[in-house]
């Protein structure tokens, strides 16, 4: 009976695993592979988001994704993806630039705190700093940056007054960075590093 029960877990976790996977990483138009100069980048929306490029490249970034009913203009939450080309050791840079602009935009109050680095898929950290500022609202709550040395990829989380409270947009961006893959260029067969 013992060996029964367990065979019939065996098999039922089998068989749940395939469809768990299925519907948590469908691709579709939405998805993006972004070619670097040695790595392929793969993100997919949230659930219930889509991609945006041209009114997003017009605000300076490469994409990003948007609630599936929104417009980029009045979009309720926003995940803006941009791609760079980095020298070598510049990454430190970049996050200086970016912490020092964010400042410089919403004022010395603002508070950047270097948050546990969310996982991508393949359990590779991605840096991550959350905004905050106790005395007003601002758009911008998370920022992160995954380096390769040369390249580098920054998200951001961008709300809405209106729109989707902090903590479900938070869970969607974070869901975002999850999913995201980083592959050796040429080899879409193998999905790790």
């Amino acid at each position: 009976m013992r060996y029964f029960t367990l065979s019939i877990f065996l098999i039922l976790v089998g068989l749940a695993r395939p469809a768990i996977a299925t519907e948590q990483y469908v691709v579709d138009s939405n998805a993006v592979l972004f070619e670097g100069d040695s790595l392929n980048y793969i993100l997919l929306p949230p659930p219930g988001f889509k991609l945006e490029t041209a009114a997003a490249q017009g605000d300076g970034l490469s994409l990003a994704f948007i609630p599936d009913a929104d417009t980029y203009d009045s979009a309720a939450a926003l995940i803006g993806l941009t791609f760079m080309r980095l020298g070598p050791n510049a990454f430190g840079t970049v996050v200086e630039v970016d912490t020092t602009a964010i400042r410089r935009h919403y004022g010395e109050a603002v508070s950047i705190t270097l948050v546990d680095s969310i996982a991508n898929f393949h359990g590779e950290r991605v840096k991550t700093f959350y905004i905050d500022d106790d005395r007003d609202f601002i758009p911008t709550v998370m920022v992160s940056c995954y380096d390769v040395g040369h390249e580098i990829l920054i998200a951001e989380l961008v709300v809405s007054e209106t729109g989707l409270p902090r903590f479900m947009a938070e869970e969607l961006y974070v869901s975002c960075l999850q999913r995201f893959r980083v592959i050796k260029r040429g080899r879409l067969e193998n999905a790790g590093r």
